[in-house]
């Protein structure tokens, strides 16, 4: 027969929050950062595609 763990080997109520917390802060940073780097590639596109200013040479 296998033995499975029984409740007293699941973590507390306290590690699971944290744990919760951990991730939630993780997601949070993670869409922050892709959202900064969308928006540094837009602003470079932006910049590239450009029509170079009236008078310029080259």
């Amino acid at each position: 027969m296998v033995n499975l763990p029984g409740w007293r080997h699941l973590p507390s109520a306290k590690t699971l929050a944290v744990i919760i917390l951990l991730a939630g802060i993780g997601l949070i940073a993670s869409v922050i950062s892709l959202l900064y780097l969308s928006q540094h590639l837009i602003g470079i596109k932006a910049e590239r595609d450009r029509p170079p200013p009236l008078g310029a040479f080259g």
